[in-house]
C-alpha cells in the first residue's frame, strides 16, 4: 500500500487508513491518521490541507481525491484527513432544466452540469422530469437508473453500473467472521396504488410470500409523473438475506459485485450483491469488512 498527499509519500507516517463505499454513495471516502513531528509548538513541515489531492495505489490506483477535512489530534502528534473522490460533487451540487426519457442523456447532462466527465453510461429509459434547483445530480441519476443501479468512479471517469454484474472469487480461508440474517420484518407481499381521487388504479402481490407468511398490505398515493408498476415493484419487499463479513485484507474487494457463497452452516448460501465496502489499514494490518445482499433482492 501506497499513500500519496500532495505528491510525498506519506506511507511510513500513516498510522491508521478507512477506505468506505457504497452502492448508494456518490463517491468513495478515504480518511487516514498521519504522524508529525512537532518542533518547538509549531507546525511541522509534514502536513495537509484542504484541497490536497490524495492518492492510495496497490498494485495499481485504488483511489485519487481531494481532502475536504483536516484535523489535529495534537496529543497523539497526528493529523487526520479526510478525502473524496471528484464524483463527490454529484452529491454537492444543486442541477436546474428538464430531463428526458432517456437515462444516459440525463446523466451526461448533469455530469457537464457540475463539470465531470461521463464513462459508461447504460441505455434505459424513465420517466421524463424536471429539476429547476431542487435535486441534487446524484438525485437526477438516481431517479433517471432507478434502484439497482449505482454511482462507480474509475479512471477519471464517473461510470453508471448495475448492480450484480462482475465477479468476485472469496475463499472460505480469506473469512475470518461472518454475521448472517433472514428477515421479513419489513416485508411487504401487496401493493395497492391510488390516484388522487383516492381510487385504486393499480394492485400487486407476491402470492407465493402471503401463502408462506401472510398478507403484509402497504396503500400509496401516487402522482401523474410516477410510473404505477415501478412503484410498486419498489414497495415489494420480500424477505430480506444479508450478512456482515470480516476478512483478510482485500484492494480488489469492490461495491455492486457479486460473490457466489456455499456456506450453509453460517446462513451463506447462493449469489449475494457487495452492498458496501470497508477497507481498514491499522498497525500494518488490512482487512476488509463488506456487506452483502442476496441476489433475490436486486
Amino acid at each position: 500500500m501506497k499513500l500519496i498527499v500532495n505528491g510525498r509519500d506519506f506511507t511510513a507516517l500513516c498510522t491508521e487508513l478507512t477506505l468506505e463505499d457504497n452502492i448508494y454513495a456518490a463517491s468513495a471516502v478515504l480518511t487516514a491518521q498521519v504522524v508529525f513531528e512537532n518542533h518547538d509548538g509549531y507546525l511541522p513541515p509534514i502536513f495537509a490541507y484542504c484541497g490536497n489531492e490524495v492518492v492510495l495505489e496497490n498494485e495499481g490506483e485504488i483511489f485519487r481525491g481531494n481532502i475536504i477535512e483536516v484535523g489535529v489530534v495534537g496529543k497523539e502528534c497526528v493529523f487526520e484527513i479526510t478525502a473524496v473522490e471528484k464524483s463527490n460533487l454529484l452529491a454537492k451540487n444543486d442541477v436546474f432544466g428538464i430531463f428526458s426519457s432517456s437515462a444516459a442523456a440525463n446523466g451526461r447532462k448533469v455530469l457537464s452540469q457540475v463539470g465531470l466527465s461521463a464513462g459508461n453510461l447504460p441505455a434505459k429509459t424513465c420517466r421524463s422530469f424536471a429539476s429547476y434547483g431542487g435535486m441534487t445530480a446524484k438525485e437526477v441519476i438516481d431517479m433517471s437508473y432507478g434502484e439497482g443501479y449505482f454511482v462507480d468512479f474509475e479512471g477519471g471517469k464517473v461510470h453508471i453500473r448495475k448492480v450484480g454484474e462482475g465477479e468476485i472469487a472469496l475463499s472460505g480461508s480469506m473469512i475470518f467472521d461472518i454475521r448472517s440474517a433472514e428477515s421479513i420484518a419489513d416485508m411487504v407481499n401487496m401493493v395497492s396504488l391510488t390516484n388522487s381521487k383516492h381510487r385504486v388504479i393499480y394492485n400487486t402481490k407476491s402470492n407465493d410470500d402471503i401463502e408462506k407468511y401472510g398478507k403484509y398490505h402497504k396503500y400509496r398515493q401516487i402522482t401523474r409523473n410516477e410510473s404505477s408498476s415501478a412503484v410498486a415493484k419498489e414497495m415489494l419487499q420480500g424477505m430480506k438475506r444479508s450478512a456482515k463479513i470480516l476478512m483478510g485484507g482485500e484492494f480488489g474487494v469492490k461495491k455492486g459485485r457479486m460473490v457466489e457463497f456455499n456456506l450453509a452452516r453460517f446462513g451463506l448460501e447462493g449469489r449475494y450483491a457487495i452492498e458496501s465496502v470497508r477497507h481498514i489499514v491499522s498497525g500494518g494490518v488490512h482487512t476488509t469488512e463488506i456487506e452483502v445482499k442476496h441476489e433475490s433482492l436486486l
